[in-house]
């Protein structure tokens, strides 16, 4: 037999039948995939129970000066600072390249003077390619949460 036969009606049919099953697989996977979409971002804020925002003891720059000099790394990668902004005297803003594997993410860290004494602070961290990232922007935030809670303890 050679292998430029032609083939049965047979094995026609259940190619295409197989073909059909799949496409409509697909089809239903991507119906499904929609109307839950994964995310690629995460944030914090006031009344989350996972990501608060966080209130310390300090002042914008001081703060600022504190969490450039921090070193964190995923995978075995540092984090890069790519830029430290001194936006008013009462706010200042951090923004880290993440490295993930083959991707980069975004990560910036927001401080706002809250009182005399005390700042507040945000994190947000986000992919730059895709629609999901697999829980990565999550630890990410995490992870420098943590850091900073030892920090401001």
């Amino acid at each position: 037999m050679s292998l430029f036969a032609p083939r049965s009606s047979g094995s026609k049919r259940t190619f295409w039948l197989a073909s059909l099953v799949f496409l409509g697989g697909f089809v239903v996977f991507a119906k499904l995939t929609n109307t839950n979409p994964p995310t690629n971002s995460v944030q914090t804020s006031p009344d989350s129970s996972e990501l608060k925002t966080r209130v310390y003891k300090s002042t914008p720059d001081a703060a600022a000066q504190k969490i450039a000099a921090i070193s964190l790394s995923t995978y075995g990668r540092s984090w890069k600072l790519s830029a430290l902004q001194h936006i008013s005297p009462d706010e200042a803003r951090l923004t880290f390249r993440v490295p993930v594997i083959v991707f980069t993410d975004i990560l910036t860290v927001s401080i706002t003077r809250k009182n005399d004494e005390e700042i507040e602070v945000n994190i947000e961290s986000h992919s730059q390619v895709g629609k999901g990232d697999f829980g990565e922007n999550r630890r990410h935030a995490w992870q420098i949460l943590g850091e900073l809670d030892r920090l401001f303890a």
